[in-house]
């Protein structure tokens, strides 16, 4: 058993009333979940790991392993093993020798150790190059003995930092698939640190969105995609990134109320909404909306449809990302690969509101009415 649980955890790295690194963080990891943090570079998500690790001392609040305080027990006693961004293999050993390293220093006997690592590189297939050093190995192949060495100890938890940072799209690709075939073989619980949303989204049975030192949001990939909680998730979660557009909402004598756009309509909202609803929102909204809700014509449909012109088109092999620019910003559109597109010309675009979000310009936070703010589809 591996429930992790982070109550009011913060971290501060120098002076007492320095920035934090990790602020006020309660989060629980299951028994046997594979959970990533997801966040830009300097959210705290490596600082979170290895305060979990042992590695970086807490600050403030609690973290219990099953039930039990961790907080002052040193690393080699919680019975966690960590795969970190730089390989972290010895250089003067071999492969065998770097992986059977953790076994010989607790003492097990060397027909033991040998079986072990036999089972371990035969999963991670890298029984051929166990004779090696790891400046003959690739990236690919280093982070493979990398985890290979983590695994084969058998701990209650493991702890990925980046760990996939380094190596090339085929080669992440492939240890993605590695990684997610070994969770569910080890049924293990799972710590994986990354600024990847692909890597998330791919290994992820749920993700915990860090900004700022600050947990955004935790949930499953499709909850994290579909369901964002603020504009930092909506933002940072998909790819194309989501399109964010400055909006008001307006209403006319004695006729319904829309969302304007720089003063055009975007939408129209539906005239059963009871205008206590909205008019208690924030004069300044955001309307967001991901690149493959958006519709697009050469001649304008509705009054609703804002006009543009092609900036870049990008053939993508399956998909096509198209920009367009508005009078007031750019918005990314998907496409078909095979449509064509000349500099300049003339488009109408339309943003269903259906699939649109809303968010308060000044504190971000997602803004619920039901009645025009629908969870997207894929």
């Amino acid at each position: 058993m591996a429930e992790i649980i982070l109550s009011h955890v913060s971290k501060r790295y120098g002076k007492e009333h320095g920035p934090f690194a990790v602020k006020d963080l309660s989060l629980r990891i299951r028994d046997r979940e594979f959970m990533v943090f997801l966040g830009p570079s300097g959210c705290g998500k490596t600082s979170t790991l290895r305060m979990i690790a042992g590695l970086e001392e807490i600050t403030e609040g609690n973290l219990s392993f099953d039930g039990k305080h961790v907080n002052d027990l040193p690393p080699q006693s919680r019975d966690v093993a960590m795969a970190f961004e730089n390989y972290a293999l010895y250089p003067t050993l071999a492969v065998k020798d770097n992986i059977e390293f953790p076994l010989k220093i607790r003492c097990w006997q060397q027909s033991r150790i040998d079986e072990k690592v036999a089972s371990v590189a035969k999963a991670l297939q890298i029984t051929d190059i166990l004779q090696r050093k790891p400046f003959e190995l690739s990236g690919g192949q280093q982070q493979r003995v990398s985890l290979a060495r983590a695994i084969v100890r058998e701990p209650q938890a493991f702890l990925f930092d980046e760990p996939l940072s380094h190596l090339d799209t085929k080669q992440r690709q492939v240890m993605r698939t590695l990684i997610k075939r070994l969770h569910s073989q080890l049924r293990k619980t799972m710590i994986y640190v990354t600024h990847d949303q692909n890597e998330a989204m791919a290994l992820a049975d749920r993700i915990a969105v860090m900004h700022q030192a600050e947990l955004q949001q935790v949930g499953t990939p499709e909850e994290i995609l579909n369901d964002p909680a603020n504009a930092f998730v909506a933002g940072f979660v998909g790819e194309p990134a989501m399109n964010f557009l400055d909006v008001e909402i307006r209403m006319e004598d004695g006729g319904p109320a829309w969302i304007a756009h720089v003063g055009c309509r975007l939408a129209e909202l539906p005239v059963t909404l009871n205008p206590a609803r909205w008019q208690a929102f924030p004069p300044r909204l955001q309307a967001a909306i991901r690149p493959h809700h958006i519709d697009f014509s050469v001649t304008r449909m509705r009054a609703t449809d804002l006009a543009a012109e092609v900036g870049t088109f990008e053939s993508l092999g399956e998909r096509g990302v198209l920009t367009v620019h508005l009078q007031s910003q750019d918005v990314t559109i998907l496409t078909a690969p095979d449509q064509t597109f000349c500099k300049a010309q003339p488009l109408w675009i339309h943003c269903p509101l259906e699939h649109m979000y809303f968010f308060s310009k000044e504190t971000g936070k997602r803004l619920h009415l039901d009645c025009f703010d629908r969870r997207a589809t894929p």
